[in-house]
């Protein structure tokens, strides 16, 4: 078991004791700034945007279809300064808790919202998990029963750096699996955003994601990339939320699944560390000791 994993398991102090930061030891570090998991990354956000707190306040508050490659750095950096941040960790917690209250409104529905509301700020944090266990499996690199039990506690420990107090989250993997199946079947809609989310990885006109791509290339990418990204979210959801949601998976989605894995179960694991890792993620690795684990 994880040192990190042991601790917030076994010994997590009291509901005023601050959080404590994950180290290398843990689950978390290992598998959280994997870029594999950006292959997937449209698979949380669907699950995220289909809560209708989550999608009211991304509809009218963030610019994602104009700009979505700077939205989805801007999250991986968060994501992984949550991780492997150590006492930035904390910093990063408050910040986002800053900037999330302003984001409040009336949903397509004429339903109020805010974006700290305990049980949808929580919905998120959990769709990381279940997006980390399910792209581990997916991709081929599948966690094990007591990885998955060990990585559930360092992310109940994430969700206290986040500000998430301990009885908003689920006790263990056990209640985790009920409550995430019960927020599926009350909680996700269909909405403007899960439409909208779609047709931006699906969308011809979807920018090059960095000024040193040349457009010439990017022209002849962007089709591929839309159908990794589209294949990507729905073709790992589970039947419940597609069925939730009104979404259907197709042949081609699966085929370019299967092509993706094919790439990171045999290429992947070949490319060295710094490659492998997200920025954030590998400079902490590397400065921990410990950069021979990964």
């Amino acid at each position: 078991m994880a040192v990190e994993a042991r601790k917030s398991a076994t010994t997590t102090p009291g509901a005023d004791a601050a959080p404590v930061p994950l180290g290398p030891r843990s689950v978390a570090w290992k598998c959280t700034g994997d870029l594999r998991g950006a292959l997937m990354g449209g698979h949380a956000l669907l699950l995220q945007v289909a809560h209708p707190v989550i999608g009211g306040g991304v509809h009218d508050h963030s610019d994602y279809q104009r700009r979505p490659w700077e939205r989805l750095w801007a999250t991986l950096d968060s994501l992984n300064t949550q991780v492997y941040g150590g006492r930035e960790a904390l910093a990063e917690g408050a910040r986002l808790r800053e900037v999330h209250k302003a984001f409040k409104g009336v949903d397509h529905r004429g339903r109020r919202y805010h974006a700290l509301n305990p049980e949808a700020y929580t919905w998120v944090h959990m769709t990381l998990y279940e997006g980390l266990v399910t792209s581990a499996r997916v991709l081929g690199r599948p966690l094990t029963d007591r990885q998955q039990r060990d990585l559930y506690a360092e992310w109940r420990e994430v969700g206290r750096v986040l500000g998430i107090k301990e009885h908003h989250m689920p006790a263990d993997v056990e209640a985790f699996r009920e409550y995430f199946d019960q927020k599926v079947a009350t909680r996700l809609e269909p909405n403007p955003t899960v439409d909208g989310l779609l047709e931006t990885f699906r969308g011809e006109n979807i920018p090059r994601p960095s000024r040193y791509v040349p457009m010439p290339l990017w022209r002849l990418a962007r089709p591929a990339v839309g159908k990794v990204l589209t294949a990507g979210a729905l073709a790992t959801l589970p039947d419940s939320v597609l069925g939730r949601l009104d979404l259907a998976v197709t042949p081609e989605h699966r085929r370019w699944l299967r092509l993706v894995t094919m790439f990171t179960r045999y290429v992947f694991p070949l490319l060295p560390g710094r490659v492998r890792y997200y920025p954030v993620a590998w400079k902490a690795i590397r400065a921990s000791g410990y950069a021979r684990a990964f």
